[in-house]
């Protein structure tokens, strides 16, 4: 396993500032990603995002397939975007573009939704109120690269683990409606 500065293994984009609130436009030519829009699920879903109308712009914050979103405030969670729409990442969100085809963009998001990574982020905030990261600080993240066997089997058993969880949650409600049914049902 390697250790590399995030600078050294990929290009970080800050998001595109806006210069107003983000509305939605039925017929709008991009969609916009934001902050609330990310979770550690690891895949976002690009059905429900804002679309905008923009014109003329001048920036790189133009979402690829497989990059990389780090929310830049609050709790850091990450994720892959795996679609080839047009997409803008707003200010609230960095875009991690991988430069090596020896990592996988899915193990990245993996370890930096974890703990050692999460850990390592706090560290680099700033900001008294609202917790910021810097994009120099993001740059000096260490992230620990294993073998790409070793991503892809971190990567589907990640997977797995929460395709397990979601299975779960799914028996769970279904034996809670049961058990509401069961009472309703005695008691009519």
């Amino acid at each position: 396993m390697k250790n590399y500065k995030l600078k050294e293994i990929s290009e970080i984009i800050t998001g595109y500032t806006f210069r107003s609130a983000i509305s939605n436009f039925d017929d709008g030519n991009y969609k916009v990603i934001q902050a609330k829009d990310i979770s550690n699920d690891l895949e976002i879903n690009c059905l429900n995002l804002t679309k905008i109308k923009l014109e003329k712009f001048n920036t790189n914050a133009l979402i690829r397939k497989n990059d990389i979103l780090l929310t830049s405030r609050g709790r850091y969670q990450s994720t892959v975007i795996n679609s080839s729409e047009p997409i803008i990442a707003s200010s609230s969100v960095f875009i991690i573009r991988l430069k090596n085809q020896e990592i996988d963009p899915f193990y990245l998001a993996i370890f930096l939704n974890s703990f050692l990574a999460q850990t390592q982020l706090e560290k680099l905030t700033s900001g008294n109120y609202i917790k910021s990261i810097p994009k120099f600080n993001l740059e000096n993240l260490i992230i620990q690269i294993p073998t790409l066997s070793v991503q892809t089997k971190i990567v589907n058993l990640n997977k797995n683990i929460r395709r397990q969880q979601f299975l779960l949650k799914r028996k769970i409600t279904l034996f809670s409606d049961l058990s509401e049914n069961s009472l309703i049902k005695i008691l009519n």
